[in-house]
């Protein structure tokens, strides 16, 4: 993967999930990151940046995956929301990671927030 900050490539939002999966938490969020920063009206890709985030950083980065949830436009958040994990076929560790995020915001947005 190249270092190069411009040039960024969708696939690398897989490669980014995959790093979560065994366990390369910090280098999978350093990749997400750039991919989400590139796509950002992408549901996947700031789905992937929500749970890599919230999974990397214990209470600091689960304050910071709300905050990124709490500046996103309604319209991210309901297709975020609507997303089949199966059906893009998330690695296991990164679907759970998701999951987990979508369950910790899901009743303060559904309230209207």
């Amino acid at each position: 993967v190249s270092k190069a900050p411009s040039d960024v490539q969708p696939f690398w939002l897989r490669y980014g999930l995959e790093l979560l999966q065994v366990g390369r938490t910090q280098d999978a969020l350093g990749i997400v990151r750039r991919v989400a920063a590139k796509f950002d009206i992408e549901p996947e890709c700031q789905l992937a940046l929500y749970a890599a985030t919230n999974a990397a950083g214990g209470e600091r980065g689960t304050a910071e995956a709300q905050r990124l949830w709490s500046v996103a436009p309604g319209e991210v958040k309901q297709r975020v929301a609507e997303l089949d994990l199966a059906q893009r076929q998330w690695p296991p560790a990164a679907a759970d990671a998701a999951r987990t995020f979508l369950r910790s915001v899901a009743s303060a947005w559904s309230s209207g927030e």
